[in-house]
């Protein structure tokens, strides 16, 4: 394979890549974002065979330009510190929202759980 090839093959795949994230960021639902993935692959399947430089710098040129105009204004960003965190929203008595992560606990149970009885849970 030429270096040429593999550029190209390269460009594929990174434009594959970020088609697949452009549809993450609009179809956050597991389902939705699965069907659309096949959706894609069948679009980028179907330009597999091209074989005429013209038609496949013109092939590559629409899905980039699909892809801008597909861009969300808001992307999803996943959890890049490998830690789970989920929000919780409490109603305080005063009418004030609270938003506490559930990895922080609200009592201290250290003051009430004595480390004999931890051992027992």
């Amino acid at each position: 394979m030429s270096e040429a090839q593999l550029v190209h093959r390269r460009l594929v795949q990174s434009l594959y890549k970020r088609s697949l994230k452009t549809a993450q960021d609009w179809y956050i639902d597991t389902n939705l974002f699965r069907r659309k993935a096949v959706e894609l692959r069948i679009q980028f399947d179907a330009n597999k065979n091209l074989r005429h430089p013209r038609q496949i710098a013109q092939a590559v040129q629409e899905a980039e330009r699909q892809l801008l105009e597909l861009k969300h204004p808001d992307p999803y960003i996943g959890n890049t510190s490998g830690r789970l965190f989920v929000l919780s929203k409490l109603e305080s008595p005063w009418g004030q929202d609270q938003w506490l992560r559930q990895d922080e606990p609200l009592l201290d149970l250290g003051a009430y759980i004595t480390e004999s009885e931890i051992g027992s849970f």
